[in-house]
């Protein structure tokens, strides 16, 4: 199978999750000051699979992407013009 690639995961699921991760960091960040990468990191390992259950239940409800479509808890709406 040379130059083919097998996928052993999804990958807008992967985007998905990264996507997740990355606003419950920012959330972390603001509610938390004065935290480092070793805060973050640990955030992530203690939270990762409410992370991924919560990405997954939300993929399954609807076509969204976790944050977006008039979800409050989307910080970055904050940002747009």
């Amino acid at each position: 199978m040379k130059g083919r690639h097998c996928r052993l995961y999804d990958e807008q699921l992967v985007k998905h999750i990264m996507i997740s991760a990355g606003l419950s960091v920012y959330d972390f960040i603001r509610e938390k000051k004065g935290i480092d990468e070793e805060d973050i990191c640990d955030f992530l390992e203690d939270h990762a699979d409410s992370i991924i259950e919560d990405t997954i239940e939300e993929m399954t409800d609807g076509d969204q992407p976790p944050g977006e479509g008039g979800n409050p808890s989307n910080p970055w709406k904050e940002l747009e013009p």
